[in-house]
């Protein structure tokens, strides 16, 4: 059997398009090794709590773990716009002709919404990435197989990002 190279991984969705993939890859590894292996994690930022599922060419039901899923809506983002001299940050870019409403049920791919809804809650994105970073650092430093002989680890982790 041919050595495959691999080390731990981080698989970052964002938005509704990005939950999508997460889903549809996490089905594919546990369709085809039965598990998702220990080095590989999965985060979805996404501004609606909708809870979606894939069904694998199996049967079974796919969906994300708490740990795997950042909620970044239930923002106020009228408030927030009508008081821009307060976040000079947010001002500088964001079109002050939007009026987005309250932002929970996605952001309807306008990409401005999105990005608002990352900057107002940036806290709770940094420590759910410091979270998972910090978990596979961990692993990093540990020899892991999923198979003998057939997966071995490289140095460092790598981070991919999905999204429309």
């Amino acid at each position: 059997m041919a050595e495959i190279q691999f080390r731990p991984t981080l698989v970052i969705g964002l938005g509704g398009t990005g939950k999508e993939v997460v889903l549809l890859l996490k089905a594919r590894f546990l369709e085809n090794l039965g598990q998702v292996p220990e080095i590989l994690r999965f985060l979805v930022l996404d501004t609606t709590l909708a809870t979606e599922e894939v069904q694998g060419d199996l049967g079974e039901r796919v969906y994300l773990s708490p740990i795997e899923f950042q909620y970044l809506g239930n923002i106020d983002a009228n408030d927030i716009v009508e008081n821009l001299h307060k976040f000079p940050f947010i001002a500088e870019w964001f079109p002050k002709i939007l009026r987005p409403g309250v932002i929970d049920r996605g952001a309807a791919m306008v990409r401005a919404i999105g990005r608002l809804a990352l900057f107002w809650r940036v806290q709770e994105v940094v420590g759910a990435l410091d979270a998972a970073i910090r978990n596979l650092m961990a692993l990093a430093n540990i020899p892991l197989t999923l198979q003998p002989g057939a997966l071995t680890q490289e140095q460092g982790i790598s981070i991919f990002i999905v999204s429309s």
